[in-house]
């Protein structure tokens, strides 16, 4: 699990050692995590450190599938290749096969594909203080900046091109206009309290092309929500951020790209977080106005999630 940088011996093996998910099914002798699809024995849970040490080592070459007693699928090895910045190619449809072989995998750095252009895009109400530092932090590290203002009209930000559209009470139609703003095939959102590192930006253009080739239309990263200055437990909280730019969004609040719904259009890369800054009294106003704009009874039960402290 490459997100707890706590000791060993301070971690609860609860969490799936590949993704950090906790979401699971049994199914007859494996549990399988309902995130990336890894499988591991009903009863195995105490190698849980152990088994981190063999993925990696099977990432790194050392180690082939039929090695180890958890079973990966395509899809698994895909985001887990993704956490050393790496990529699985494989056929769209054989996304769920387990690999059992004996020979070691192949892996391709990310870092070979030729990178192409991605744009950001930034939701935001026209007075949240939040917005020119976010575009300050994150414009120089994109080539395209498009900020989207909730307001009937334009005000302009230093570092951005900038539309306005009034939100209306719908997140996926502003998300949509958005794309429709930008210049490239592929497209980054970002809200303003969110923020990644330069060194994570760094490697999208890459990325992109990876998914370009596989035909994949959406890229999900884990976001770590970090509530008055503590990591929350809600976690991974995979946010489908990198788009196609032709992708639409569906759902007027918690809007999701639409080819979520197909695991084989999308996967999920762990090289990097999306960082959520929230406070307290910011979750509990934004509940009362997402309530109002529809959310789910699932979605509240998120807001309990966010409040504790991260456990393993």
């Amino acid at each position: 699990m490459i997100f707890d940088a706590r000791p060993q011996d301070e971690r609860v093996a609860t969490r799936c050692f590949c993704c950090g998910a906790r979401p699971r099914v049994q199914e007859d002798v494996w549990t399988r995590c309902t995130w990336c699809d890894m499988r591991w024995p009903s009863q195995g849970m105490a190698r849980h450190d152990d088994w981190t040490g063999e993925l990696h080592a099977a990432l790194c070459g050392r180690l082939a599938p039929a090695d180890v007693a958890w079973r990966a699928t395509n899809r698994t090895w895909r985001i887990a290749a993704s956490s050393v910045r790496l990529w699985w190619p494989f056929p769209a449809e054989d996304s769920g096969q387990v690999q059992t072989g004996t020979t070691p995998l192949a892996f391709q750095g990310l870092s070979g594909f030729a990178p192409v252009p991605v744009s950001l895009v930034i939701l935001s109400p026209p007075d949240d203080p939040r917005l020119h530092t976010s575009v300050r932090r994150h414009a120089p590290l994109f080539g395209e900046t498009i900020v989207v203002l909730d307001a009937a009209c334009v005000t302009p930000v230093a570092g951005a091109r900038v539309a306005a559209r009034p939100l209306d009470g719908d997140f996926a139609a502003q998300r949509n206009f958005a794309n429709r703003a930008t210049r490239g095939d592929w497209i980054l959102h970002l809200d303003t309290d969110e923020s990644i590192a330069p060194d994570m930006a760094a490697l999208l253009g890459h990325l992109a092309a990876a998914a370009d080739h596989a035909g994949l239309r959406a890229v999900g990263f884990p976001r770590r929500n970090i509530v008055d200055g503590r990591v929350s437990d809600l976690f991974p909280d995979v946010q489908y951020r990198l788009i196609r730019r032709d992708v639409k969004f569906q759902g007027r609040v918690h809007e999701r790209p639409l080819p979520c719904a197909d695991g084989q259009a999308t996967t999920v890369a762990q090289f990097g977080t999306l960082d959520h800054h929230l406070t307290r009294a910011r979750i509990a106003e934004r509940s009362r106005t997402y309530d109002r704009m529809g959310q789910s009874a699932e979605r509240r039960g998120d807001d309990a999630a966010l409040l504790r402290p991260f456990a393993a």
